[in-house]
């Protein structure tokens, strides 16, 4: 946590529920069972949960209870294996995602909890009247528009065609701007 968080949680400022570590299970586990019942788990979601969240949280016994070990990582659904050599970060996955975040909001739990529900609601798109969700179209590297750029062929691999609104080429070796 920034600075800034830890000085007002210091000085209780602010209209803020403070809570001990003991009463957090109490309190999610209260609002699982008034708002989602019948759900006794929960499977976390954000951009480096495992690496950090959950180091804090498995400390809180009654918590671990609450958290299954497998967690979604949002940046994986703007992953792209023909232009990515890693997961992009957050500012890479908001900016694919569209998705603004104020600077006071970063690293902040209900900033990044919000965040992270736009980059989930921007990755997926519902499709028909069966409610199933799936991967949005990627997003060109270069200028952002949602349009495919790599066109599966079958066994002969990918084409790769001009992003039709800045030409870009995105290639599994970078980005080539077209001549045309």
């Amino acid at each position: 946590m920034n600075a800034r968080i830890l000085d007002r949680i210091a000085d209780r400022s602010g209209d803020f529920l403070y809570l001990t570590p003991g009463q957090v299970a109490g309190v999610v586990g209260q609002f699982l069972k008034d708002h989602a019942p019948g759900i006794t788990e929960l499977s976390p979601t954000g951009f480096n949960f495992d690496g950090f969240d959950r180091q804090f949280l498995r400390r809180l016994a009654n918590f671990r209870k609450l958290l299954t070990h497998r967690s979604l990582i949002p940046a994986s659904l703007f992953f792209d294996p023909m232009i990515d050599t890693k997961l992009p970060g957050s500012n890479e996955v908001f900016r694919r995602a569209g998705v603004v975040v104020a600077p006071e909001d970063r690293h902040t739990a209900l900033g990044d909890a919000r965040a992270t529900i736009e980059v989930l609601r921007a990755g997926y798109k519902r499709r028909g009247g069966d409610g199933v969700a799936v991967p949005a179209t990627p997003r060109c590297p270069e200028c952002g528009d949602r349009k495919t750029v790599r066109v599966h062929i079958g066994f002969d691999g990918w084409q790769d065609e001009p992003c039709p609104a800045c030409q870009t080429i995105a290639t599994a070796w970078g980005v080539i701007h077209s001549e045309n």
